[in-house]
């Protein structure tokens, strides 16, 4: 299956079959004059990092790729898209939780371990004066 777009010069058949457009993109791309590596040279980006467009959104290559092309990103990838031309991903990076919130005391102060303070894991040193460096280890 193909997407049949009017181009001023001559009308632009893209398929949809993601490999076969991955294919589609890389000849046009070509034909235009350009080559990825040509492409991630002028955006400052390592040679293989246009190839993570076929793999995923990218907004910014997608932009470059159908800029060089003479199209609209969502003439490309029209499931990346909505009606209105807008993403319809969500924008930005996800959230990630990667530490486990810190526990605080009544004052505010936290003691680093995400446990309560006074609760020792087994093998944590009991250390005077409350923190790192503060005192000796009994």
């Amino acid at each position: 299956m193909y997407i049949h777009m009017n181009h001023p010069n001559h009308p632009v058949v893209i398929p949809l079959d993601p490999r076969q457009r991955w294919e589609w993109i890389k000849y046009a791309l070509r034909l235009a004059g350009y080559s990825l590596g040509d492409l991630a040279r002028e955006l400052g980006v390592a040679r293989c990092t246009p190839a993570v467009v076929f793999e995923k959104p990218y907004p910014k290559m997608e932009r470059a790729i159908a800029a060089r092309l003479g199209l609209r990103p969502e003439q490309i990838w029209p499931e990346r898209y909505g009606p209105d031309g807008k993403p319809n991903r969500r924008m930005g990076r996800p959230i990630v939780r990667r530490h486990a919130e810190k526990i605080t005391t009544p004052g505010g102060q936290a003691n680093g371990k995400g446990r309560p303070p006074g609760i020792q894991a087994e093998g944590d040193a009991e250390v005077e004066g409350g923190g790192p460096g503060d005192g000796q280890v009994r």
